[in-house]
């Protein structure tokens, strides 16, 4: 059995096991209900006294002009109410709610230094700078990217799985831990593979290395999930129904900067797609063996067929080719990888633009991470907005085609 010690001899970064807890907020509607405004209040408070941080993605925000007044009675009923200024509290909310100075001020002089997110709309992200009103929206993110009026962007707005057995999910909201862009209130157990680990000083990746930490962190994953006591009881039963292991994979930058490569290079990408296809083939197919050897993810079973096929003959035919596609397709897990765009960035601060050409390799993650990135000395607000726009396109690009599988 798995202890923490084995993992850390792994290379395997479990120091955090629960990722916090996740809301969506519907302001206006709160505003109306005391007991329900104070009921929150109570729930939060009671999270952040036993040190779970917690993120509210807040909506329902009015479209008259008013709700930079919303915000600010929210913030500030809910502080009556008993909510406490912490940085475990964090928030986020759609880009088009209001001007993010408004956003950044309003909710830090109530709610202290916890993160705050911003949910790009399509507007800020196809469009360059100047055009359609978004220059003040992008020139916020830059000017205050490193100061504690800092607003993150979070732009990985469906999850998703490669089984087939399962689709993709809108992510309506953001998770403390790693900054995980998930369905509000999922549950996620968390763990840190940083690249570097498994590499010499050249950056020549050990590869058995690193196949055995993969298989490491998902057994030991499967078995922290039902030890774990999770904070409420939504996420006890999204971890019972869909098991998700959130394991972060960082540092590809770090190993093309000790490999001394370059990273506009097609054969370095080429090589780096080569591995992060070994290590999502890895952990999926791992993933799989388990399941061979337990009752079905119930996240699948809720999906049988023949449960709604009422004919004899006709639920008999559905309950073959089902237990046929389960046979072949079931996994234990319904999500694993998770991969910031800031991955691919090294961490010393000295990376140059042309990192953004690395970004590719985020369509490999299942989830995406959008907590605090690095320093960026030397990149030029050109080159920032490019990063995100470009991450965008990319994750929408992964999440247009598995939703069009889902439909299929």
């Amino acid at each position: 059995m798995l202890q923490r010690k084995d993992l850390l001899l792994n290379g395997i970064d479990s120091s955090t096991d629960s990722p916090g807890v996740s809301m969506s907020v519907a302001v206006l509607s709160l505003l109306q209900s005391k007991p329900l405004l104070q009921q929150l209040a109570v729930e939060v408070c009671g999270h952040i006294a036993q040190s779970i941080p917690v993120i509210m993605t807040l909506s329902d925000m009015g479209d008259s002009g008013d709700e930079v007044q919303a915000l600010e009675t929210f913030c500030s009923e809910l502080r009556g109410a008993g909510a406490p200024a912490s940085s475990l509290l964090g928030l986020c909310l759609d880009s088009q709610s209001m001007p993010l100075r408004a956003y950044a001020l309003i909710s830090r002089c109530w709610f202290g230094n916890g993160p705050r997110y911003v949910l790009p709309r399509d507007g800020h992200m196809q469009h360059p700078p100047g055009q359609n009103g978004d220059l003040r929206y992008w020139k916020y993110l830059w000017r205050h990217r490193d100061t504690r009026w800092a607003v993150l962007p979070a732009y990985g707005d469906t999850v998703s799985t490669p089984c087939p057995l399962l689709g993709a999910e809108r992510a309506n909201a953001v998770l403390p831990t790693f900054g995980i862009q998930a369905p509000a209130g999922s549950a996620w157990l968390p763990a840190g593979l940083h690249l570097p680990q498994f590499a010499d000083s050249k950056g020549q990746v050990n590869l058995p290395a690193l196949t055995r930490a993969l298989i490491a962190c998902v057994d030991y994953g499967e078995r922290r999930i039902d030890q774990q006591s999770w904070p409420t009881a939504g996420m006890q039963r999204d971890a019972h129904s869909n098991r998700r292991i959130a394991i972060q994979l960082t540092g590809i930058g770090d190993l093309v900067m000790m490999q001394g490569a370059n990273p506009s290079d097609l054969e370095v990408l080429q090589s780096l797609n080569e591995l992060l296809e070994h290590i999502r083939n890895t952990l999926w197919n791992h993933t799989a063996e388990i399941a061979r050897g337990c009752d079905l993810l119930p996240a699948i079973a809720r999906h049988q067929p023949a449960l709604a096929v009422s004919d004899g003959q006709h639920s008999l035919d559905w309950d073959t080719r089902w237990h046929a596609a389960v046979e072949r397709c079931a996994v234990r897990h319904r999500n694993l990888l998770v991969i910031s765009p800031y991955a691919v960035v090294p961490g010393s601060g000295n990376a140059c633009a042309a990192y953004t050409d690395l970004l590719p390799l985020i369509g490999f993650a299942d989830a995406h991470g959008f907590a605090a990135g690095i320093p960026l000395p030397g990149w030029k607000f050109k080159d920032f907005c490019r990063f995100h726009r470009r991450a965008r396109a990319i994750i929408q690009r992964r999440n247009g085609a598995s939703l069009v599988a889902m439909r299929a």
